[in-house]
């Protein structure tokens, strides 16, 4: 029987983290057609996984053969993952230094050598603080939120936060600069009094980014209009999940 082909991945030119491959066409060292094609193949492959990281690890968990997947892992974690993350820590220092929120407020830490993301969310006296971990696959494989205060905070509602940057950067090929915008919009309305939906735990919606805008007439909870879609079908009931009143519905 044939040997099955070798799965080595050749090493990656030193620009692949880079925008776009520079190449000078005219130069007289100009590369190879098969070169041109070996940078173009992995610059594709770095901005595929670079823009689309969800779509990407969705591919590599469902779809991927069982004989590939092992030799995309690995050249992800020895090649892909150390520059892409060193691509979101660098977008964050960007933000900050162009004034995405305030340096007081909002503090974030990048570490590469722990490939952690450190955000403090200041309010007043008291702070909060999650740490950000992305695994040596990332992002073919999920982030770890962990946290060590939440600045009294109802616990749900608080886990439901740190799922919700879960859910952005795996399943919504969200940034780490989208997550901690997110985070910190969360805590912004939860200090400005606003209620979260009852339903999800959340200030802001998820996928919209929309707060709770659907309100029931008798107990004047606030819900997020698609939460409450989904409850009506899941739940084959048309009263509110709170106080059981049906049809008194207001949409502020």
């Amino acid at each position: 029987a044939a040997a099955a082909p070798s799965m080595v991945a050749p090493p990656p030119p030193p620009e692949m983290h880079a925008e776009m491959v520079a190449l000078d066409l005219d130069d007289t060292n100009k590369p190879t057609h098969s070169k041109l094609q070996f940078l173009l193949a992995v610059h594709l492959i770095y901005r595929s996984i670079r823009v689309l990281p969800a779509r990407i690890s969705g591919w590599w968990t469902r779809d991927c053969p069982r004989k590939l997947s092992t030799f995309v892992l690995r050249y992800v974690e020895s090649d892909l993952s150390a520059a892409i993350a060193a691509d979101e820590m660098d977008a964050l220092k960007s933000g900050a230094d162009f004034g995405a929120w305030d340096a007081e407020a909002l503090q974030v830490r990048c570490s590469a050598v722990s490939r952690a993301v450190t955000i403090t969310y200041v309010h007043e006296d008291c702070s909060a603080d999650v740490v950000i971990s992305l695994p040596e696959a990332y992002p073919l494989r999920n982030v770890e939120v962990t946290s060590e205060s939440r600045l009294g905070l109802p616990e749900a509602q608080w886990r439901r936060w740190t799922l919700q940057i879960v859910t952005l950067l795996s399943l919504r090929d969200g940034t780490i600069l989208d997550a901690v915008a997110m985070w910190k919009r969360n805590l912004d309305k939860a200090f400005e009094g606003v209620e979260p939906c009852p339903i999800c735990y959340s200030t802001l919606h998820f996928k919209t980014n929309s707060l709770p805008n659907v309100s029931c007439g008798p107990c004047r909870h606030r819900f997020h209009g698609t939460c409450l879609y989904k409850w009506f079908s899941t739940s084959r009931n048309a009263s509110c999940p709170m106080c059981r009143s049906v049809g008194q519905w207001e949409k502020k």
